[in-house]
C-alpha cells in the first residue's frame, strides 16, 4: 500500500508540472494528449503497480483519486461524465468514458482481477480507413507497458463491449 502511495503521489506531481491547468488558449498538451495521458499512461499504471489498491479502490465505491486526477489531468467536465459500473460476474470493473473525439480515445475501459494479476483492457476510437464501418479496437495494457491489439470492432456502446471481453483469453 505504501509503494501505491508512492507511486499515487509522484504521478500526481509529475501531472501537476507536466500539465499546469492548461486553457486553451495557452501551447501545450492539447485535451486529447491530457486524455490520452489519462487513459493509457495512467490508468494502467495504477491498475498494474498500485498491489491491487487501485482496483480495490473503486471496488469500494472509494472513486477520490480517479476523479480528483481525471479532473486535475483532463478537465471537471470530463472528469464528471466518467461512469463507473461494477461487474462482479466477471469480476471486474468498466468505466465509460465520455464519448472519444479522436483515435485512439477510449470509450470504455474494463479492470479485471484475475487471480492475483489484473487485466486493462481498452476499447479505443479508431479511424475507419478500410471503409469496413470499424468503429474502435479492441487494446490491452499489460504490466510491462506493452499494448496488445485485439482487432477491430464495429460496436459503440458498453454491453457490446463487456460481452466480447468475455471471451478474451
Amino acid at each position: 500500500m505504501r509503494n501505491y502511495l508512492k507511486v499515487i503521489r509522484i504521478i500526481f506531481f509529475a501531472t501537476a508540472f507536466f500539465f499546469p491547468g492548461i486553457s486553451p488558449a495557452k501551447e501545450g498538451p492539447t485535451m486529447h494528449d491530457r486524455i490520452y495521458h489519462f487513459q493509457h499512461r495512467m490508468l494502467p499504471k495504477w491498475t498494474h503497480e498500485s498491489e491491487g489498491k487501485f482496483y480495490k479502490d473503486i471496488l469500494n465505491s472509494d472513486f477520490d483519486i480517479l476523479f480528483n486526477t481525471a479532473s486535475n489531468v483532463v478537465g471537471k467536465e470530463f472528469s464528471k461524465n466518467i461512469i463507473i459500473q461494477r461487474l462482479d460476474d466477471i469480476n471486474g470493473i468498466l468505466l465509460i468514458f465520455p464519448e472519444p473525439a479522436e483515435p485512439p480515445e477510449c470509450y470504455f475501459v474494463f479492470i479485471a482481477k484475475v487471480n492475483e494479476n489484473y487485466r486493462f483492457i481498452t476499447y479505443e476510437k479508431t479511424q475507419d480507413l478500410s471503409e469496413s464501418g470499424d468503429k474502435g479496437v479492441v487494446g490491452e495494457w499489460l504490466p510491462n507497458g506493452t499494448h496488445l491489439n485485439h482487432g477491430s470492432r464495429k460496436y459503440e456502446d458498453a454491453e457490446k463491449f463487456v460481452n466480447d471481453i468475455k471471451g478474451l483469453k
